[in-house]
């Protein structure tokens, strides 16, 4: 019997487009990135079980509840449902940034969760993230990552070459 592949993958930056400098706090705010709904099917196609790993700073900061981030995140899941894809869960961390949360990249504390909960072989995981500190959580937890360059700057891709 084969283990599950697992993919575990962003949201902001990777599935949907990021807000300048806001947070996704509705569903009229969020928008998904171009492919990102088909890539979500092809992979539930292809037998990837798919965790979303979301940092949910506004809701530390008073910007939204926890009713608003459900009623997004159910709608979320729906849509991808809708057109073939499967969510098996979103983790998300709700600590400020200055926190010394052991969540937030580059600590792998969400990754770590989604291993231990889903018993995940690491070296067969793959991580899809857009940022250099999500690529330190994915390294640190064993996990194989790939860089999206939806949102990539020249300056993070330098960092990420002298890395």
């Amino acid at each position: 019997m084969q283990c599950p592949r697992f993919v575990l993958i962003g949201r902001d930056g990777v599935v949907n487009r990021r807000l300048g400098s806001g947070f996704v706090r509705s569903w009229s705010q969020f928008e998904f990135l171009p492919r990102a709904v088909e890539a979500l099917r092809l992979l539930a196609k292809h037998g990837f079980q798919t965790i979303v790993i979301s940092r949910e700073e506004g809701l530390a900061l008073g910007l939204m509840n926890e009713a608003e981030l459900q009623a997004l995140t159910s709608r979320f899941l729906l849509e991808v449902a809708l057109s073939g894809g499967h969510i098996l869960q979103v983790l998300s961390c709700a600590h400020p940034r200055e926190s010394d949360c052991g969540c937030l990249a580059p600590l792998p504390g969400l990754l770590q969760l989604a291993i231990a909960e889903h018993s995940i072989e690491t070296g067969e995981a793959y991580v899809i993230c857009d940022s250099v500190a999500d690529l330190e959580a994915a390294s640190s937890s064993r996990c194989r990552a790939r860089w999206f360059f939806g949102t990539i700057s020249p300056k993070k891709l330098s960092l990420l070459r002298m890395g």
